[in-house]
């Protein structure tokens, strides 16, 4: 049997749910209205919440927009463009929040609602990537007096975002927020987040201000965490050019194991002009506290600059001494021994001699530094000058620029052909004695004579030597797979059969 079709109609009306009659009938009476009007306000109104509650997100956002374009002069158009927002938010319609509320700032730029607004944004932000552009929002929020947790998201979000000017606006904030917060954990952590955002954004007086703020209100922190406050307090002074007071507070952050702090303290020390005695005994200290660090004779050299620039040569000379017995490697300090000797060479050749046989594994440098810095410079003595070359090539070559400046020099001081044969002669058995020095072998090649002549027999010298069978296998043990471990044992096995 067919049913009939009214029935069935019935039946599918029946089946409506009642909002939906209601939405329809709302609808109609709004088509027959001006929007302008307040029984049209009234009727979007009502018909906004009715979708809300429903989940009608497109009806909402129609609604919700007609309401803010015509009701222009409507009290409550403010609180409808912000539930347009939301209605976009929950459409994902991320751009169009942004739009929105940027339309709201400017119609309302000082009403209630600007914080909710703003908070949309930047919501809408972060989904778009936008992180810095959300920081900026929930920064506003927070000067306009909202919640302490807008200030920390903005700090987040600029640091996140990970360049100077984001870290720039960082450190203004927490500068800006470390003044407010209550004392406790999270002062703490806005106002490391701050001085960490103005190192690396280089806004040292905003630091400091940071870190006074931490120090003067007395923000909770374990002993640690206070020593590295008052590490990061003397960076900033030391920056800012306050050194006395640098001085004080790497002093308050020094504790054991803490190297850095302890060279900061000392390099604070020099740079403010501090008595060369002081900086000497802190140096000295350093060296006891650390005996095993590549840098440990850095601040010692610092004290020997120190005492040089004071005038107090004598004390400089034998710090430098104390020094080059160990260590020629530190602030280029073999040459400044020369130069601190001023006027009296011997004094400087003297010293360095005895330097030499004191330290067997610097007498290379030191040896150069002789040669070229006292005997051809200082003193205008060729001859010991090539005298000494000569040793550094035979007994100390060294694996950095002293082998180019003593070969060059070599070259263009020979005053014969006999002469410049015995320097090529003296500079190929060097080549050949010390094969397993790499960065000498890459540099004893590197000068050539400016004589056309003599520029010819020194190419065929030195391809002679790279051709060496004995040289190419040193050279193929640099080289990276199993070429170099096959050259290793056939240098061993070479070794052994001798």
């Amino acid at each position: 049997m067919k049913t009939p079709l009214p029935y069935l109609a019935l039946v599918l009306a029946l089946c409506l749910p009642a909002h939906a009659d209601r939405a329809a009938d709302l609808e109609a009476k709004l088509k027959e209205t001006t929007d302008a009007s307040s029984t049209g306000a009234k009727l979007m109104k009502e018909l906004v919440d009715l979708y809300w509650k429903n989940e009608q997100v497109f009806g909402f956002i129609r609604t919700t927009g007609k309401f803010s374009r015509a009701q222009t002069k409507n009290p409550e158009r403010a609180a409808m463009t912000l539930k347009q927002m939301d209605g976009y938010a929950a459409a994902a319609r991320h751009e169009d929040v942004i739009i929105t509320g940027r339309q709201f700032l400017e119609i309302f730029p000082r009403h209630a609602l600007t914080n909710k607004v703003r908070d949309r944004i930047a919501t809408a932000l972060e989904h778009t990537g936008r992180g810095g552009h959300a920081a900026i929002e929930r920064t506003a929020i927070w000067n306009n007096g909202g919640s302490t947790n807008q200030g920390v998201r903005a700090l987040s979000l600029a640091i996140k975002v990970n360049n100077g000017d984001s870290y720039k606006k960082a450190s203004a904030l927490a500068a800006a927020m470390v003044v407010k917060l209550p004392a406790t954990p999270l002062l703490t952590g806005v106002g490391f987040q701050g001085m960490q955002a103005a190192e690396r954004s280089e806004q040292w007086a905003e630091g400091l201000q940071i870190s006074k703020a931490l120090i003067r209100r007395k923000a909770p922190m374990n002993e640690g965490i206070k020593k590295d406050l008052w590490f990061r307090t003397g960076r900033f002074e030391t920056r800012l050019g306050q050194f006395e007071n640098a001085i004080q507070s790497y002093r308050k952050a020094l504790s054991p194991g803490k190297d850095d702090v302890h060279r900061s303290l000392i390099e604070a020390m020099a740079n403010g002009k501090k008595a060369p005695a002081e900086i000497e005994a802190e140096a000295r200290r350093y060296i006891a506290a650390y005996p095993f660090r590549d840098d440990r004779y850095t601040p010692l050299a610092q004290a020997a600059h120190a005492a040089a620039a004071g005038k107090d040569t004598n004390r400089a000379l034998a710090i430098a001494e104390d020094i080059l017995r160990l260590d020629t490697s530190t602030h280029d300090l073999p040459r400044a021994y020369v130069k601190w000797c001023g006027e009296n060479r011997k004094r400087a050749e003297q010293g360095l001699i005895k330097l030499i046989g004191q330290n067997e594994k610097g007498a290379g440098t030191l040896r150069a530094v002789l040669a070229i810095d006292v005997y051809r410079d200082g003193l205008k003595d060729v001859a010991k000058a090539r005298s000494m070359a000569y040793d550094y090539l035979s007994k100390s070559p060294t694996d950095d620029d002293w082998t180019e400046e003593i070969t060059s020099f070599l070259y263009d001081s020979a005053s014969g052909e006999k002469t410049f044969k015995k320097d090529l002669a003296i500079i190929s058995a060097s080549a050949k004695t010390f094969p397993h020095l790499s960065g000498f072998q890459e540099r004893i090649w590197k000068r050539s004579p400016t004589d056309k002549n003599r520029k010819r027999t020194w190419q065929s010298t030195a391809k002679t030597h790279q051709n060496n069978s004995i040289t190419k296998l040193w050279r193929s043990t640099l080289e990276k797979g199993g070429k170099s471990g096959q050259s290793c044992q056939k240098l061993l096995q070479q070794k052994l059969s001798k």
